[in-house]
């Protein structure tokens, strides 16, 4: 008999915070975090999660077929683009995510806030903790510019310019590809 395969070891890991990440030492892992689509709240598991392996975003492990009809079983509507009109939420990294990606979260807002005013536009600074719901200040926006917010890709679904610094929205995308490869 040949040599047996010996089993990798494998970490669960969820959610926050993103300072762990095996990647560099080669530890098999799984990530499990909210979805970008209908994700579930806290603490009530009522919706979607994201399940990747060895990663945070999965990176084309999904047979091309399966990807619309992932997107359409979730019957999701991309609202018509709306023109620009309106300030820009500028929304920061969390902590976590900052300390992770080695950048202070505030210094990044007040270069994004910096940037927006010096091409004429109004800002809005929206913290993750912010008691409004995402959703209201979406419909108030002209545009999103996010380090790595899910609330990018919320509002590019709601018909409003977004981007995001880390994450796969960026100005000028597909918008419905690019949420077909997120569902």
């Amino acid at each position: 008999m040949g040599h047996a395969e010996q089993a990798q070891p494998s970490r669960l890991l969820c959610c926050s915070p993103c300072n762990w990440l095996p990647e560099a030492s080669g530890v098999p892992y799984w990530h499990i975090d909210h979805g970008y689509f209908k994700r579930s709240e806290p603490e009530k598991f009522d919706g979607y999660y994201r399940i990747t392996k060895n990663g945070l975003v999965l990176m084309g492990a999904l047979p091309p077929a399966l990807i619309p009809l992932r997107w359409q079983l979730l019957d999701i509507g991309l609202a018509p683009m709306r023109p620009p009109l309106g300030p820009v939420l500028i929304c920061p990294p969390t902590a976590t995510i900052a300390a992770h990606f080695g950048i202070k979260s505030m210094e990044w807002a007040d270069h994004a806030i910096q940037e927006a005013n010096h091409a004429g536009l109004e800002t809005i600074l929206r913290l993750k903790s912010s008691a409004e719901p995402a959703a209201e200040a979406i419909a108030r926006a002209g545009g999103v510019v996010a380090y790595n917010s899910n609330l990018a890709v919320d509002a590019l679904v709601q018909g409003v310019t977004a981007s995001q610094v880390v994450g796969p929205v960026r100005h000028g995308s597909d918008r419905l590809s690019l949420c077909m490869w997120l569902a």
